[in-house]
């Protein structure tokens, strides 16, 4: 059986029950489950329930279907615990799944069938139904302790009785450990219990370090297992190759070990000083009553946003700018007028458009239509009007396009400095009329849509080129908004790459690698002095390269040789000197604090300052030790 918790905002969670077979979820009154949503597509995304386990694929919905933060590719197993957010807004979590008895008597009798004539068949189903049997038996066992979790009161109290019934279950010790974030990564431990009770934090914080010597288990394998959702056991950890290096293995010479993950924000830990203790029958017990457990131990929902927060959803900084385009967002947002937003490439247009969208109270869906993909050659007109059945050949069937796609929401047109003139007259016709009329059909639709447009080009060169007709640009530049660059917000470089460095580390986790946990003094002015011209997506890149260059020579810690080399060694581009010279000298305070381990006497030394010319040196250019 396999039951799904669907949580609407706004609306009380339900729980529904999946048959064997196809489920399909979708906003559609004929989906076997139809919610009226209006951030999902008709048939948003299907759920296969098979007596091996239940999938789930996502039916090339607008608004996407995503676990963990990833967008589902093809058929996705899951497990109990996980949960899928759909069209960004509704949240659907695996909350039971397990092996049906009707699966196991439909197997009995098709090897009965098939006994004479096909013994080799019926020798695999017979074993198929030996495989349901021992699950149920271990599910059977589960849920009793499932039941005694989900009794207790608090959260700390619930991972108590989870790790009593795991040590007594192993005969080990055992640990759980929840945090705030969904990876780990920045150890925001917020509970540790022991089977014994003898341990217990609820502070937010790292580990104190006198505990972190009593705690007889792994934060690395934790938060590696967190972060890639897959357990871990090994039967010597102290000479497995993937784990041997850790910290607290070496310290502590653990041997039998096991980890298993409690959703995304805990995970339960077993350990014992014999090898090889822990048999196929402890391992699959363990892991179901974590399967089981799992959704109790999610964190409070965070507070929704208020108006008084500096920052709006998508934009990381501090900076004066940044601050006040997102209030400027903020005021505009609600208002129904067309926006355009300037700015560089890789500056975030596309990240304050949906921001805009979600701030403006619309319930229609935000729809992205790249200009230069989508809205030229012989189809554009249907791409953005949409088409009926035969209005054109190969016109097999109706079609919605754009305008109608986005009824009640956003309509984001990117890049709209490269649209050809026969779409821009169209564009135009349709903000002027509020009206279209798909290709092939006789009757106008009302445009129900808020345009929101962006450009990498100025606005200027736009009108003064005749690149675009300038009552269109009068249309869309109701309210003008400019995302400023890498380049005009320096200090905001920080914040940003350490957010890439938080967010990506799952697209390691998933693969079984452990990230680095952060970013050395020196590799960030590195970053600081050098501001890509490709600005906050180029940055990404950057971030993540090195990421996987640290992977490879396992390290924890970012440094700058981790950088691409054409940054660390580029050449001295033309600009303000005194910028430039005290960029450099910046870079070369940074490398001398990182080769004497952060010893500012040294570093001068090194440098051949006295202590006064290196504290003046760093006060003149800025350099924040």
């Amino acid at each position: 059986m396999a039951v799904l918790e669907i949580r609407i905002p706004t609306e009380a969670p339900k729980r529904v029950s999946l048959p064997l077979g196809r489920t399909v979820l979708g906003r559609h009154p004929s989906c076997d489950i139809s919610l009226v949503v209006p951030q999902l597509s008709g048939k948003h995304i299907r759920f296969v329930h098979r007596s091996s386990g239940l999938w789930a694929e996502d039916l090339r919905s607008k608004n996407g279907s995503t676990r963990a933060g990833s967008q589902l590719a093809g058929e996705t197993r899951l497990q109990v615990g996980d949960a899928l957010t759909l069209g960004g807004t509704v949240e659907v979590e695996v909350v039971e799944l397990s092996p049906g008895e009707g699966m196991r008597r439909t197997l009995r009798e098709a090897r009965q069938l098939v006994a004479v004539e096909h013994p080799e068949l019926a020798q695999r189903l017979a074993s198929l139904a030996d495989e349901l049997a021992a699950e149920a038996i271990v599910q059977n066992w589960v849920q009793p302790y499932v039941a005694e979790v989900s009794a207790a009161g608090s959260p700390r109290e619930q991972l108590q009785v989870l790790v009593e019934a795991a040590s007594e279950q192993a005969r080990a010790e055992a640990w759980a450990l929840s945090w705030l974030d969904g990876t780990g990564l920045s150890r925001r431990y917020t509970t540790l219990v022991h089977a014994g009770g003898a341990v217990e934090v609820e502070q937010p914080g790292a580990l104190p370090p006198g505990l972190a010597d009593q705690v007889m288990l792994s934060t690395t394998v934790m938060e590696r297992v967190v972060g890639s959702g897959h357990p871990f056991w090994s039967a010597a950890a102290n000479r497995d190759e993937e784990v041997a290096h850790a910290h607290s293995v070496v310290k502590h010479n653990l041997v039998s070990v096991g980890c298993v993950p409690l959703g995304r924000h805990a995970a339960l830990y077993v350990t014992h000083d014999e090898p090889g203790h822990f048999d196929a029958i402890t391992i699959d017990r363990i892991e179901a009553l974590c399967r089981a457990s799992a959704h109790l131990f999610r964190p409070p929902p965070a507070d929704p946003p208020t108006s008084s927060s500096p920052l709006i959803e998508g934009m990381v900084g501090e900076s004066r700018l940044v601050h006040e385009l997102c209030a400027e967002a903020r005021g505009w947002a609600p208002m129904p007028l067309n926006l355009l937003i300037l700015g560089e490439r890789g500056t975030g247009k596309t990240h304050l458009a949906k921001a805009l969208h979600a701030l403006s109270g619309r319930t229609g869906p935000f729809v992205h239509c790249d200009c230069p993909t989508h809205l030229t050659g012989e189809l554009s007109r249907s791409a953005l009007f949409g088409h009926v059945k035969g209005a054109f050949t190969g016109a097999m069937e109706d079609r919605t396009g754009f305008a109608e796609e986005s009824a009640g929401g956003t309509l984001f047109l990117d890049e709209i400095g490269e649209l050809p003139d026969e779409a821009q007259s169209r564009l135009l016709l349709l903000l002027q009329e509020r009206t279209f009329r798909p290709v092939g059909s006789t009757r106008d639709v009302p445009f129900t849509g808020r345009i929101i447009a962006a450009t990498n080009r100025p606005l200027d060169t736009l009108r003064d080129s005749g690149v675009m007709r300038p009552d269109l640009l009068d249309r869309l530049a109701e309210v003008q908004l400019r995302v400023p660059s890498l380049r005009e917000r320096p200090g905001d470089i920080p914040a940003l790459a350490r957010h890439f460095l938080e967010r990506e580390s799952t697209m390691f986790f998933e693969q079984n690698l452990i990230p680095p946990r952060e970013i050395s003094h020196g590799a960030m002015q590195l970053l600081c002095s050098r501001p890509p011209e490709g600005n906050v997506r180029a940055l990404r890149s950057q971030i993540v390269r090195a990421m996987g260059k640290a992977i490879r020579q396992n390290a924890r810690t970012l440094e700058p040789h981790h950088l691409e080399a054409d940054l660390v060694q580029a050449p001295v581009t033309v600009g303000n000197f005194k910028d430039l010279v005290e960029a450099y000298e910046r870079q070369l305070l940074a490398h001398a604090l990182d080769q004497t381990r952060g010893n500012q006497r040294a570093a001068a030394e090194l440098l051949g300052l006295s202590n006064s010319a290196w504290h003046r040196v760093r006060k003149r250019t800025g350099f924040d030790v």
